[in-house]
Formats: structure tokens, sequence, C-alpha cells
């Protein structure tokens, strides 16, 4: 369900990646990604890719398979992140942004469904423009419980962010 495409590790041994290290996780439909960047350093310590098959829509198979090939994520880290790269999203003026206009235009755009969690990010300083976007619960609720402190976030949020300012 899940192939490793490719992998960096900055050591064999893999001795410079602790639990202070940063964990960052890109899901799409068709890829994974996990990167792990050194406290201090700063500089990517491991990076591995994996490619999704098509037919697979359980996740917590897919998760399993990439666990077992991974040497990044069996272990644990306090600081994780995960982008998710899905394209069920839509921009909201902070002035029209309530959880349940998000809901509602999400709907609008992409149908209606109960099994996605909706989430939100916040664009600028500012905070004038939210990202609202939704992800699968199953997804959602898979990071919850290997990640207990992650955060989410879209990838178009930093992108967005990048081109506002």
């Amino acid at each position: 369900m899940a192939r490793k495409i490719t992998s960096y590790y900055n050591n064999s041994e893999h001795a410079s990646i602790t639990e202070a290290c940063q964990l960052v996780i890109e899901i799409s439909k068709h890829e994974l990604v996990c990167l792990v960047k050194g406290e201090a350093s700063q500089e990517i310590e491991g990076f591995e890719m994996f490619r999704l098959d098509k037919a697979s829509r359980d996740w917590s198979d897919v998760f399993y398979d990439v666990r077992a090939a991974s040497q990044l994520l069996n272990r644990q880290y306090r600081d994780t992140h995960c982008y998710y790269n899905f394209e069920e999203t839509v921009i909201v003026p902070k002035q029209r942004f309530t959880a349940s206009s998000a809901e509602d235009y999400l709907s609008l755009l992409y149908g209606e469904s109960n099994r996605y969690d909706i989430k939100y990010d916040t664009l600028l300083p500012s905070e004038e423009i939210i990202n609202a976007y939704r992800i699968k619960k199953s997804i959602n609720e898979l990071m919850g419980r290997h990640f207990v402190l992650y955060k989410p976030h879209h990838s178009y949020s930093k992108l967005l962010e990048d081109i506002l300012t």
C-alpha cells in the first residue's frame, strides 16, 4: 500500500536524531513525506518519501506500512508538525469566519460529508484571513494517536502567507 521512494539520513547510525528534533510530515493523496530537523543545528537529519497506492483508501493500513518501512516515524518527537496537502480548502475573510460558515463553504464547494474534520489556519500576523480545510477523520485520528502533541497545518497556508506578505 505504501512504498519508500527515496530516503536520506545525515549519518548511518541516526545518533543525531533525538526526541528534541522536529518532525515534519506532509500527507497528500499519493505521497507521504517525513523530514527530521535537528534541534540545535536546524539541519536535515533525515528525510523519507513514500508513494501511496492509488487504490488504497484505508489510512490505518497505509500508516502501518509507512511506519514499518520508516526509520524516522518509529521514534518519539516533542515537536511534530503535520502538513495536509489536500485540495479541500477555502480562504475565508476573518469577518465572515465562524466554524459553521467554514463548514458550509467547504460543503458548498466540495460536497457534504460527515467523514471529515474541519481545521483552520490563520494567515498573516494580523489574522485577517483564515484558511479553512477539511481532512478525513481517520487521518486526523491516526495522527493524534501516534503524535499526541502534533500541530496540524495545511500546506497551502504557508504558501499563501508568503504570497500575501
